[in-house]
């Protein structure tokens, strides 16, 4: 039966690549959420201190 096969296979494929992009995009994303989140830590830091400066 190779023609079944060949149309088991080349779903797997499509649905493994597909699977590896979105790994791929997810890792990307994690990074970027990284990125942003010790922005937004960076930006609450500059906040706080110059609020506290701003009371003293």
């Amino acid at each position: 039966y190779p023609l079944l096969r060949d149309f088991f296979d080349s779903p797997l494929v499509y649905v493994e690549s597909i699977l590896w992009k979105l790994q791929v995009d997810i890792l990307g994303l994690k990074q970027t959420h990284k990125e942003i989140s010790s922005d937004i830590a960076g930006i609450k830091e500059k906040l706080v201190s110059r609020f506290s400066a701003s009371l003293s």
